[in-house]
């Protein structure tokens, strides 16, 4: 079972790790925890995680 919802903070370190392992993926500036801060903030319920299992960090996928 997972869940989805709206993308915190809180999700940051767990979202870099993922799209640092992800093949095609690269990290720039724009990818800073400062500026997804603002991102966030400027955009809230735009980007989204999904969840598996709940309760606690997972491997999860951000769509934005």
């Amino acid at each position: 079972m997972f869940s989805i919802r709206a993308m915190t903070l809180n999700d940051y370190d767990t979202v870099i790790e993922l799209m640092s392992a992800t093949p095609g993926i690269s990290l720039r500036e724009a990818d800073s925890r400062e500026s997804t801060a603002r991102y966030l903030a400027r955009n809230p319920a735009m980007s989204f995680v999904a969840e598996i299992g709940g309760g606690g960090a997972r491997v999860r996928h951000v769509r934005t």
